[in-house]
């Protein structure tokens, strides 16, 4: 665990990112590939579809892989539309991370919990649905109801999350801290919205971590598990 001198005990609420932070999204792309795979040999006659996107995943090629297919079945390209709509809406089997349920039951039991994520709105309602996590938090803020626009690192969305939070907050501190796996967008957002940012650093990402642009997309500290993260956030003593 690496961690900044920041104030940790004055954190009021916590704040996660979903994919890949709270559940492993490799979870997500396996269940919509093999719902596409089995639309494809179904609908399309395209034998050992499903096996062959899977495999894709697996190489570390899910980008692209179904307009691979589609050419080397020749397939029209324009049903790809339709193929990535059904990999969005599918309805997934998903589990939590070790760790995660218990992490999330101790923080709220401290403070005041949320979740603010992006990607197709969908595809995270259905996310949130198979992890049963609206009974689990305070707050759910899924960006993408207010367009792209609006996905981070963009701050309304670390906003709207603290309006949505003030009625619980009462006379508690009121730093909020953000926990995320993505330096790219997770943190720098909440950083000039004044929060404390941590990475939550999993080692079976569904893409390779990449690497932070500048130094202000860092955050304030890094933890390898729900454990470290709920040693930093020590509640005050």
């Amino acid at each position: 665990m690496s961690s900044s001198h920041a104030n940790w005990r004055l954190v009021g609420a916590v704040v996660f990112d979903l994919d890949d932070t709270l559940y492993p999204e490799r979870q997500f792309a396996r269940g919509g590939l093999a719902h596409v795979g089995r639309l494809l040999e179904e609908r399309f006659g395209a034998l050992r579809a499903r096996e062959e996107l899977l495999a894709a995943l697996e190489r570390g090629q899910r980008k692209g892989a179904i307009d691979r297919l589609l050419e080397s079945r020749g397939l029209p390209p324009e049903i790809a539309v339709e193929l990535v709509r059904a990999y969005r809406e599918h309805e997934p089997s998903l589990e939590l991370h070790v760790g995660a349920r218990e992490a999330l039951v101790e923080l709220r039991s401290r403070g005041p919990l949320a979740i603010l994520t992006d990607g197709p709105l969908e595809s995270q309602r259905s996310k949130i649905r198979a992890l049963g996590l609206r009974a689990m938090v305070d707050a759910i803020v899924i960006n993408d109801e207010w367009g792209p626009e609006h996905w981070k690192p963009a701050r309304s969305g670390f906003l709207r999350v603290v309006a949505a939070l003030d009625a619980k907050m009462d006379n508690r501190r009121g730093v909020f801290c953000y926990v995320g796996d993505n330096p790219v967008k997770d943190f720098l957002g909440a950083r000039e919205s004044g929060w404390l940012t941590v990475e939550l650093r999993h080692s079976d990402r569904l893409d390779p971590r990449p690497d932070a642009p500048t130094p202000e997309h860092e955050a304030h500290a890094v933890v390898e598990s729900f454990e470290q993260l709920l040693g930093l956030l020590q509640p005050p003593g």
